[in-house]
């Protein structure tokens, strides 16, 4: 099966997909003799969907018993990110060494429970993008751990966004113009 064909029969969006699948839930792809095309197990990817229904953005109802892991059915990957990363800066603050393993898991579902209001929050204040794509048309844009852009193009493809300096323009121009800018990151 393609990702298009995923996303159509289990009504997730290829986005969806993709984040599934830098999570490593998601199952591998195999290779499909003389076909450059990203392919997946049609059993393997029911079995996926089956443990792990679609329910964008929604958490566990009840924490979780004392020595039990967190799990959550959360599909963004952010939220866990987001957590892990509050819970280190708040410590380091006071000094302490605790890591995100070391807390019971009440404790992690707070961060988490946080976490997820607070990526809500700059998701519906334009601040962080949706996980889910918007509408068909939308291509998601992706920034790597060393600050280069990628743009989606056909199916699951990639391209490098490059810069070419005969085709820069003025930011400020064009904001004068009405186009609007939100900074993702910083590059070197």
């Amino acid at each position: 099966m393609t990702t298009m064909e995923i996303a159509a029969e289990h009504g997730v969006s290829r986005q969806s997909i993709h984040t599934y699948r830098r999570t490593g839930a998601f199952p591998q792809p195999v290779e499909e003799q003389g076909s450059t095309r990203v392919r997946f197990r049609e059993d393997e990817v029911a079995a996926f969907f089956e443990a792990n229904p679609k329910q964008p953005g929604k958490k566990r109802s009840s924490p979780p018993e004392q020595g039990e892991p967190v799990t959550t059915t959360v599909v963004d990957p952010r939220i866990r990110q987001l957590a892990e990363a509050r819970q280190r800066v708040g410590h380091e603050a006071y000094g302490s060494t605790a890591n995100w393993n070391s807390l019971k898991p009440d404790e992690q579902q707070l961060f988490l429970d946080e976490a997820a209001s607070w990526l809500r929050a700059a998701v519906e204040a334009g601040l962080m993008p949706p996980a889910e794509r918007p509408t068909d048309r939308h291509m998601a844009v992706y920034l790597d751990e060393e600050g280069l852009l990628y743009g989606e193009y056909d199916g699951d493809d990639i391209l490098r966004l490059v810069w070419v300096s005969e085709q820069a323009q003025s930011k400020r121009e064009l904001e004068e113009r009405g186009a609007e800018f939100r900074l993702l990151g910083w590059s070197e």
